[in-house]
């Protein structure tokens, strides 16, 4: 394993050994949740992802289920057992770095008795030379943003599936590092100054800040190298070598950004919370977002490098 590879394993087995549900996040939040998922398919469906899936189902309904799936930053695999469980899918072959991951995967796997359709590996798959034309399908879930050259990933993920695979994603595709732009900062830091002012203080009265900034680079390449490293070549990559693919941009200005620190505070009910998916659809639809989904298939084309 590699120096970059041991940290990003590091910091994953930390990770996932200290966090903790506390809706802090917005894929914690049902709310939010329904609302990207309608944004992809025009239905306010619950689970995390279902909207993309139902846009799969409806799109590729002759394929399923795939029969060899791979899965790349796998984590604790959650989400591919839900496509097992929903029968997109009949095996998987998962990769991941951090040992700690990988034990939460095996027993999420066992829990659900799906031991025989499921393969994990904890290995850098880059460096495995899987050979090309091998999956029918190949799922990136908040994990293409993870790799340092991306580019390279989707190409691979491209020439690894077999003529008429699908590739899917759903993934943070904004500023490399969180290096927001001055605009998405300036929408960000004035829907915050908004807010009332309890918001920004934790159950144990710690004051959070209201302004946001961009976070150092080399604190973020120390915690994980890993971390947007290469996260604005993604959209870019996936037209390259799908052209024909669905793209859709589900925002994340407000929802991801503006929100963060201060979920917790903010219920499921609240006006603030719809507000927020309002203004963060407004944005998205003048081109600022920092996540999106996409589904394609491999065509007989000639891409370029």
């Amino acid at each position: 394993m590699t120096i970059i590879n041991k940290n990003i394993s590091d910091f994953w087995d930390k990770y996932t050994v200290t966090q903790k549900a506390q809706r802090l996040k917005w894929w914690e939040s049902k709310e939010i949740i329904r609302h990207i998922n309608k944004k992809v398919c025009g239905l306010a469906l619950d689970g995390f992802n279902q909207g993309l899936v139902y846009k799969l189902q409806h799109t590729y309904a002759s394929k399923i289920p795939f029969g060899r799936a791979l899965s790349v930053g796998c984590g604790s695999a959650y989400k591919e057992i839900s496509l097992l469980r929903q029968n997109i899918v009949q095996h998987f072959d998962l990769y991941e770095l951090s040992e700690v991951r990988i034990h939460a995967a095996l027993a999420n796997v066992k829990k659900f008795g799906l031991q025989k359709r499921v393969t994990i590996h904890q290995t850098d798959f880059f460096s495995t030379n899987v050979s090309a034309n091998t999956y029918d399908f190949v799922h990136w879930d908040n994990a293409l943003h993870h790799m340092l050259d991306v580019p390279n990933a989707v190409k691979v993920s491209h020439d690894v599936l077999n003529p008429g695979g699908v590739f899917f994603m759903n993934d943070f595709v904004g500023a490399n590092r969180f290096q927001w732009s001055d605009i998405e900062l300036s929408y960000v830091n004035r829907f915050r100054a908004l807010l009332p002012p309890e918001l920004f203080y934790t159950d144990k009265n710690q004051y959070i800040p209201v302004n946001i900034g961009r976070p150092s680079i080399d604190k973020m390449i120390q915690a994980d190298p890993s971390e947007a490293a290469d996260s604005e070549s993604i959209i870019p990559a996936v037209k390259n070598f799908f052209p024909s693919c669905f793209l859709c941009t589900t925002g994340g200005v407000i929802y991801q950004t503006a929100l963060n620190h201060i979920l917790a505070k903010i219920s499921e009910e609240s006006p603030i919370l719809k507000w927020a998916l309002y203004t963060d659809d407004v944005l998205n639809d003048m081109g600022l977002f920092q996540y999106a989904v996409a589904i394609g298939e491999k065509q007989n084309f000639i891409h370029s490098a």
